[in-house]
């Protein structure tokens, strides 16, 4: 939500999928309040992640306003992961949250 509202301010829309959007920008993703997960990513995990991301045209098409941001602009909206840790039956027992390390008390 918020890259849309940062592509409206600079005059542009941002709506993932395009014409091919099969749901609302409002229903992707997971709600603040689940993420029990941050983790940020350092620069070689940054890069990576952009490279995969620019090998795909659907994931980033050339006239996509994120296809021109600067790498300040994207290491912003792009440069952590988030997740929702499952909660039993899949997992055997309660971890603490928020985590930052998906593999800590393994």
């Amino acid at each position: 939500m918020r890259m849309r509202e940062v592509a409206r301010a600079a005059g542009s829309d941002f709506t993932p999928g395009g014409n091919a959007a099969t749901i609302p920008i409002e229903e992707m993703g997971t709600p603040d309040e689940r993420i029990t997960t941050v983790m940020l990513m350092n620069d070689e995990e940054f890069s990576r992640k952009l490279r995969a991301l620019q090998a795909h045209a659907t994931q980033m098409p050339k006239d996509s306003p994120w296809a021109q941001a600067t790498p300040k602009q994207l290491r912003e909206f792009m440069g952590r992961e988030t997740l929702e840790l499952a909660p039993a039956p899949v997992s055997d027992r309660d971890y603490a949250t928020p985590e930052d390390d998906i593999f800590a008390g393994l």
